[in-house]
């Protein structure tokens, strides 16, 4: 009888320990972090998914049988920081698309409208929201869902969770780093038009010194806007390998990161 009072105890202290860094992962990242989903329902997938992953995470898992419920609660804290960082990583990769659509919307006039963002309930670009829904769209075709679950079970082989947390200047260098990388990742997505949009001021200012009757400004507003439109219609053409990269570059971020917590 006691064996299995044992072993009961160890399932319940790892399964909070699984718990609590799926729960600190689900409530930020994308798709399953939005602001309009119920959290019972959160807490639901995270209890779910934390069954499933329970079995594979038992070989590490033998020496939270001796901890007390004060250290389970503590490690619990840190398992629910862990996931906080996992699912902070992914939806900063995709704020690029927010960021993109606001560098395009200063471009083609659209900067003074804003829209709320249903996720972070701020005001957003017209065209960043745009970009971040569809590139949601693609995300869930090409299973990023599944790869992020599959990237928070790997996450306790790279870091389980009686392993001290190593936050040295390696860390610090990897954060600075990511908001680097996430930057340069929404310029590679409005760079098309910011370029394109340019060539037009350009040809709109030597017309207006060329043919000074005509009024700029009348025409250029919405000829910045069609040919801002017509050039984005061809970057969604390529929209799936644009998601596709920010996936693995958000995976790398994290495999990385989760390396040096571990500090190896």
């Amino acid at each position: 009888m006691q064996s299995y009072i044992n072993e009961l105890s160890l399932y319940m202290n790892v399964l909070v320990l699984i718990f609590s860094r799926l729960t600190g992962m689900l409530i930020i990242a994308p798709i399953f972090g939005r602001n309009n989903l119920p959290n019972i329902f959160k807490l639901a997938i995270a209890l779910a998914m934390s069954i499933v992953v329970l079995p594979a995470t038992l070989e590490w898992s033998e020496q939270i049988n001796q901890l007390d419920f004060g250290i389970v609660v503590l490690f619990s804290i840190k398992e629910f920081l862990i996931g906080l960082l996992i699912g902070y990583i992914f939806n900063l990769f995709f704020s690029a698309f927010l960021i993109a659509g606001g560098m395009i919307d200063m471009d083609i006039g659209f900067a003074v409208a804003r829209i709320i963002d249903p996720q972070g309930g701020v005001d957003t670009s017209v065209t960043g929201n745009f970009l971040y829904i569809f590139a949601t769209l693609i995300f869930l075709i090409l299973d990023g869902h599944h790869q992020m679950l599959k990237l928070i079970v790997k996450s306790f082989e790279l870091l389980p969770v009686q392993a001290p947390l190593n936050l040295g200047p390696a860390y610090m260098e990897i954060i600075i780093r990511l908001i680097g990388d996430v930057f340069i990742y929404s310029i590679k997505l409005a760079v098309p038009i910011i370029i394109t949009i340019f060539i037009v001021n350009m040809v709109l200012g030597i017309l207006a010194r060329t043919m000074p009757q005509m009024n700029v400004f009348i025409v250029g507003m919405p000829l910045k806007i069609f040919v801002g439109m017509l050039v984005m219609n061809f970057i969604i053409l390529r929209y799936d390998s644009s998601v596709k990269g920010i996936i693995n570059g958000g995976i790398a971020f994290v495999l990385e990161i989760l390396h040096i917590l571990r500090g190896v």
